[in-house]
């Protein structure tokens, strides 16, 4: 009997352990899907920021593009400081352009980081959910043994407690049956 509530108390006790460790993972896939939602948050404000900066870019392109001066012919003091200021202009929009082209391919780098570090991390979870439910389904296992060896215990206590109680039974019987014939 004492090995049967033993065994009862390990059961009990393994399934809580289970129970916990279940709990545990549930909490760390949790955990690590807010970190993906975060990251994923990240990738999409990077995404954001590069296409406003490519269509800036865009329109560095067409705006420098259409501009082009003339001869003017003239050949003017006004002429010639208008044209300077014109190419100083054209080459500060260039340099601008270039920086915010530098910009860009910076973003998609580190654009091209996130989406690396996503994916490690969406192995990863997948990952620790295989070994998660592997480890899960092992206790699960143990715990099923555990309750069959503690149902085959009860069964063989239950037989062996009827069994003891026939033969107390009988002794009592004998005990009485040996008082009366004493008796007469």
């Amino acid at each position: 009997l004492r090995r049967v509530r033993a065994m009862q108390s390990e059961e009990e006790a393994a399934r809580a352990r289970a129970h916990a460790l279940e709990a545990e993972a549930v909490n760390e896939q949790k955990a690590q899907l807010s970190q993906m939602l975060t990251v994923a948050d990240e990738v999409k404000s990077a995404v954001a920021a590069i296409q406003l900066m490519q269509r800036k870019v865009d329109a560095g392109h067409s705006g420098a593009g259409g501009q082009g001066g003339g001869d003017g012919g003239s050949g003017s003091g006004d002429d010639a400081r208008a044209q300077a200021a014109k190419q100083a202009d054209q080459a500060l929009a260039e340099e601008r352009l270039a920086q915010q082209h530098a910009q860009l391919q910076e973003e998609r780098r580190q654009l091209a980081s996130l989406v690396t570090t996503i994916h490690e991390s969406v192995r990863t979870v997948q990952d620790s959910g295989s070994q998660d439910r592997e480890r899960l389904d092992t206790d699960h296992a143990r715990l099923q043994r555990l309750v069959e060896a503690l149902e085959e215990e009860k069964r063989t206590a239950g037989a062996a407690l009827r069994e003891e109680r026939r033969r107390l039974d009988d002794m009592r019987a004998a005990r009485e049956k040996e008082r009366a014939e004493h008796l007469l």
